[in-house]
């Protein structure tokens, strides 16, 4: 059985973990320690929950540098773990929109047709998308 664990720090791992249990499943909250919100201790992770098991939403939003949040989220792939991403019960997703892997999508945001979400996109609440738009990798 494959599990879910919401991975992060902060005002996001809180974001993501409500949007996480609007949704049926199993997934575990696990913060991550740092001591300079650079470099993260992947060490509970890689110990408790092997990667052919395990699927995983990293949190960091607009609050970590994107070197950072992009470092990251490269470690837990090389590590071996699939990526997922975190839509919220109450947002609207246009059919046929695109969203990659580790996206963010907040509580009442709106993404219209054609729109295109790069890995690691976060949307906080109450974000409008019209049409067509496309944003690049870790942009919040």
């Amino acid at each position: 059985m494959t599990r879910t664990v919401i991975l992060g720090a902060d005002a996001a791992l809180d974001a993501a973990w409500q949007v996480a249990c609007e949704h049926p499943g199993d997934a575990v909250r696990l913060a991550l320690l740092t001591l300079d919100n650079f470099n993260f201790d992947l060490g509970p992770l890689l110990k408790d929950y092997p990667p052919a098991l395990t699927r995983v939403f990293v949190a960091l939003d607009a609050r970590a540098l994107n070197y950072a949040r992009h470092q990251l989220i490269a470690q837990v792939q090389w590590a071996g773990y699939s990526l997922i991403s975190l839509v919220s019960s109450t947002a609207f997703v246009e059919p046929g929109v695109q969203i990659a892997r580790n996206v963010y999508i907040g509580p009442g945001t709106s993404i219209g047709p054609g729109c295109s979400l790069g890995f690691g996109c976060w949307l906080e609440r109450r974000v409008m998308l019209e049409r067509d738009v496309s944003l690049g990798a870790c942009v919040s």
